[in-house]
């Protein structure tokens, strides 16, 4: 994310072989995510014993052989979906909305949970490994069906506008893009409403420093540089 301010503005780009090394490191450990997360939880902190005896290879290469817990997730909900034919027809996003931002120790337990709307749970011999995720495809297919790739549609649709608007060199679009492309991408791994958090966030907090800095440079006289003329070359 801090690069690509590099890009917009210097476009200056990570060298090939290093975005080669960085992929295959982090698909490499990625494998282990699981693990990772049983130790930190269990633990309540980072423990660096235990994560050094992590079998990182063995982790990878039965990832290659048998395929992602994740995947498996995905695979064991998307079917029980389709076969109870139960949606929540995008409730699931209002109830993220609820749990990030409705704090329980001010409004209390009962009016966070009233708050919540009912949505069809996963059956009872559904038993994911902790620290594994479902997949953004999980939560798109239980909102509508099928229909629910059309959540990728739009949230491709609207980092493609971002992008657009941030190669203008506008600020604000690059602000955004840059602060909304890694929930985005989190979307295919994880949940569909990172990046919807993330943009609440921004409207919430970032929006009002923003127009408070334009009111104030409005109300400053700021130098204008010197106008060229129209046929006076412009050099670099």
């Amino acid at each position: 994310m801090i690069l690509l301010a590099f890009w917009f503005y210097r476009r200056m780009i990570v060298p090939r072989v290093i975005m080669f090394v960085g992929i295959f490191a982090g698909t490499f450990l990625m494998t282990s995510m699981g693990d990772y997360r049983q130790i930190t939880r269990a633990a309540s902190g980072f423990v660096l014993d235990d994560i050094m005896q992590i079998d990182y290879t063995a982790n990878f290469n039965e990832t290659l052989e048998r395929g992602g817990l994740e995947m498996r997730n995905a695979v064991q909900r998307i079917d029980e979906i389709d076969r109870r034919l139960e949606f929540d027809y995008g409730k699931f996003h209002w109830n993220r909305i609820v749990f990030t931002f409705v704090p329980a120790q001010l409004v209390g337990a009962g009016i966070k949970d009233s708050l919540r709307l009912d949505t069809p749970q996963p059956s009872r011999d559904y038993n994911p490994v902790t620290g594994t995720t479902e997949t953004g495809l999980v939560d798109a297919f239980s909102s509508f069906w099928y229909f629910g790739a059309l959540k990728f549609f739009v949230l491709a649709w609207a980092m493609r506008r971002l992008w657009e608007t941030a190669m203008a060199d506008e600020m604000l679009g690059q602000l955004v893009y840059m602060m909304s492309i890694v929930p985005a991408m989190h979307a295919i791994s994880h949940q569909t409403d990172w990046v919807i958090t993330v943009w609440l966030h921004m409207a919430l907090f970032l929006i009002p420093v923003l127009s408070f800095c334009r009111i104030r440079n409005s109300s400053v006289n700021l130098p204008m540089p010197p106008q060229r003329s129209a046929a006076m070359p412009q050099f670099l």
